[in-house]
This record gives C-alpha cells, structure tokens and sequence, in this order.
C-alpha cells in the first residue's frame, strides 16, 4: 500500500467515521455540556460507560467474527444467509438479556454506578446498545464490500439523525439525560435499516444456520474477554471516581476522556485502510505489506495527535464552559495515553492476520489488571489525576505486552519509532501547557503551535521514513506545477 491509497481511503473512511461518531462523541459535545448541567453531564459519562460494556456482553464479539470471516461466506456465494444468521443469534441474546435485566438489572446497575439511578436508564442502555449493533452490522458490511459512496451517504444520514434529534430534545422539549440517549437510538436507525434492506428477503430465522452461529461464536468469543478487559481498562475509573469525588467531577473527567478519543477515531480510520492491504495480502507479501504499513501508520497517528495535543486548550475552550477547563492537565495526560494505545493497532493487526485472537484477549486482560491494580492505589490519593495516570500505566502496559506477543510471531520491530514518537508527543504536551502561549493573540499563538508541530512531525518522518517523505514532497510539487 503506498501513501497515495492510504491517505485516499483513510480519509474517505476517517470523514465518514467522524460524521458518526464525531457528531456523537466530539462535535456535539458543546451542545451537551451547555444544555446539560454539570452534574446531568456526569451522569451521562456514567451512563455511557454502562451501555458500552452492556454492548460487550450482547455482541458476544461477533462484529469482530463478521469482519475476519465474512469473505469465507462471500466466496461460497452466501453472504446474506451468514448474516441473516448472525442477527438471528444477536436477537435471541438480546432477549435472553432483557429477561436478566428484568431479574437482577437494578443490583448490577447499583454496582456500577451507585450515583446514577437505574430506571429508567437501565432500559434505555438496553436500547442504544442494541441499536448499536444492528448499525454496527450493516456498516461493517458495507464497509467488507467496499461500497464507499453508499457507506458515506448512510454515515451523513447517521449523523444528521442524532445531532437533530439531539438539539430537539435537548434545547426544544428539555428531555435533558433521557432525551440525549433516544437521540442516540435514532443516530443508529439507518444502518440498521440499510442491514435489513440488504439482507431482504433473506432474513428468516428460522432459516438461519447453526454451523455459522457455531464458528462466529467460537472467533469471537475471545474478544468478548478483550472488550470486558477494555472496558476495565478505560472505564475502571469512572467506575472508582464514583466512590470518591463528586458527580460534577466526574463530568469533568468524562469531558477529558471524550476528547482524548479524538486519537482513537484518527487512528480506527487510518486502520481500516491498512488492515484490508495485510489481510488481503498473499504470505509471501503480507509481512512486507504489515511493516511499512505500520512504519506509516505509526508517523500518521503522531502528526494527528500531535495537532490535537497542542491545541488542546483551544479544543477544551470550544467544548464546553469555562469550569472544565480545570481539566486540562486530564487531558494531556489521557492525550499521551491515547496514542499510546493506538499504537497497539500495529501489532493487533499482525496477531489477527496470524488468527491469534486468544494472544490479543490475553494482553487486553493485562491491561485490565494494571488499570484495577493502579486505579485503587491512585484514585483514593489523587482523585481525577489518580485516574489518568492509571489509564495511562494500563495503557503503556497494554501495548507493551501486544508489540512483545506481536514481535515474537513477525520479528518486526517498531520499538524505536514509537520510543521517539511518544518523546516527542509528550514535548509537545509540555509545550502545550508553556504559559507564553496565553499571553499570544490568538491568531499568532495558532501559527506558532502550528509551526512547531509541523516542524517535529517533519523531524520525525525525515528520520523514519525519509523516502516517504521525499514522495510526498515531489507530489506536492506536481501538483502546485499544475
């Protein structure tokens, strides 16, 4: 894959990601810390953590089965029925899971969140968790069979559905937390009307097959052990905050935590873009395909968090009133950890292309198990800065211990590269927070922060891939020549 089609398909997969789950988690943050009172902000970080690890257990991992074992189905000509069969098994979990959450939800919910009520959230997490995966099917599908002009026009759709539906309810009939969260169920209505429109007349539960439900089960099953570790792993905190500050705190963090998600959207897309090259890559190529993938990869995600670091304050100012922006140095920190974390997606990559689902569940519990260990030590002491820092050492744990597994299966190293790009991220950071930026007009502290990211993100490429570089440069002057 070479810079041209990486940067073309992660931009055309970044944008539409950003249509979806920017308007939901970043573009319409504004409107939500603004309509919402600090507090009801909290409750809403509270509530989302709920849904997200709700959607963990009812998917069973069978997104991430579809997306490795869809083009087995493809090549026998079926893949309507395999994903007839899929939804067919997610409807049956989802009730057997509405039957449990009429049992015992409201002791599980205390659990997690002593400070939110259960009802009526409990039943709308249920919901968006639900909905969430039925759209999350039909995008993944469409996504597999690379319909991008479809793909883009559902995601617009998406995402004018939710930011209507949430300006409505929030700032026209005041709805506050429960009107933002049938919001978000509406966002998810049209893939999951593009799911049911593709799968058409092939949609029959009784006709699905049990050797399909059987295998997706069996590959997904592990990841479902992955996505409970990340859960801990990003969401433990939330979970201990609760004990130990108040819930307007809590918002604050949420806030940070949201906004440090930035680096992870970059990343998914420029992801989605490599992964189809080392998948789709023969076993002679795919080794050489993964390492200089990843060698682009790893500089991409540097320059793009390298940006959001550095205007960092400028980002929270946009976002939300002035009382969160007590949460800065948060931020930096879950900024830092951020791509630290999405570093991992090099060598998840290699363990998927070698069908290691079990090694990636492995290290997502490791993590798990650092982000409990240092959650507990420091939250009580430290509060909010407790917290991210243990996301933090969880964090480098967790990508530590993957790269190790991934090395020993490839014998490709990105140790330095990452070494010198997590250096550099974490200059910026302090830069970020150098008191002479505030005392700048705006419009010249904007320059100079742009000036200096740009010259270390130039630094590190020249360093790392000064070929890569070299092409860029000659196709930029291609084209200022035209």
């Amino acid at each position: 894959m070479n810079i041209r089609q990486l940067l073309t398909a992660s931009a055309i997969y970044g944008v539409a990601d950003m249509l979806v789950l920017g308007v939901g988690g970043f573009l319409l943050l504004p409107l939500y810390t603004r309509a919402l009172p600090q507090a009801e902000f909290g409750a809403y970080v509270i509530v989302r953590a709920n849904i997200e690890i709700l959607g963990y257990v009812l998917t069973l991992g069978l997104l991430s089965a579809v997306s490795r074992l869809y083009f087995d189905h493809k090549k026998s000509g079926r893949p309507r029925e395999y994903f007839n069969s899929i939804l067919t098994a997610f409807f049956v979990i989802l009730l057997v899971a509405a039957g449990l959450i009429a049992l015992w939800g409201d002791p599980v919910w205390r659990l997690l969140a002593p400070s939110t009520p259960s009802q009526p959230y409990i039943w709308y997490s249920l919901a968006v968790a639900a909905v969430s995966f039925t759209a999350g099917l039909g995008s993944v599908w469409l996504r597999l069979d690379s319909r991008v002009n479809t793909f883009v026009t559902v995601q617009i759709i998406a995402a004018a559905a939710l930011a209507t539906a949430a300006w409505f309810n929030l700032i026209v009939l005041k709805l506050e937390l429960s009107g933002l969260l049938i919001a978000f169920v509406i966002g998810y209505l049209p893939a999951t009307a593009v799911l049911l429109f593709r799968i058409g007349t092939k949609l029959r539960p009784a006709s699905a097959d049990a050797s399909d439900i059987r295998t997706s089960l069996v590959y997904g099953l592990p990841f479902v052990v992955s996505y409970v570790a990340f859960f801990l792993l990003n969401r433990f905190s939330v979970m201990t905050l609760q004990h130990h500050v108040p819930i307007d705190q809590i918002a604050i963090f949420g806030l940070a935590q949201q906004l440090a998600l930035l680096i992870t959207v970059v990343s998914q897309s420029f992801g989605k873009a490599m992964q189809p090259a080392v998948f789709g890559a023969d076993a002679e190529h795919a080794p050489e395909v993964l390492r200089r993938s990843s060698r682009l990869f790893i500089l991409l995600i540097f320059g793009a968090a390298g940006c959001v670091v550095m205007f960092s304050r400028e980002i929270v100012q946009i976002t939300a009133p002035a009382a969160y922006l007590s949460g800065l140095n948060i931020l930096l920190v879950l900024l830092i950890a951020g791509f630290i974390y999405s570093l991992n997606l090099v060598s998840n990559t290699a363990l998927e292309y070698h069908r290691r689902p079990k090694t990636a569940a492995a290290v997502s519990v490791v993590g798990a198990v650092m982000s409990v260990i240092l959650g507990l030590a420091l939250i009580p002491r430290y509060q909010l800065m407790g917290g991210a820092i243990a996301t933090l050492g969880a964090y480098f744990a967790t990508s530590l211990a993957s790269h190790i597994m991934a090395y020993r299966l490839t014998r490709q190293s990105h140790f330095g590269q990452m070494g010198m790009t997590l250096a550099a991220l974490c200059g910026l950071a302090l830069l970020a927070l150098w008191p002479g930026w505030q005392g700048m007009a705006l419009p010249v502290a904007v320059v100079a922060k742009l000036a200096v990211v740009g010259t270390v993100f130039l630094a590190v490429f020249a360093l790392y891939a000064p070929q890569r570089l070299a092409q860029i440069i000659m196709m930029l002057r291609r084209l200022y020549a035209r």
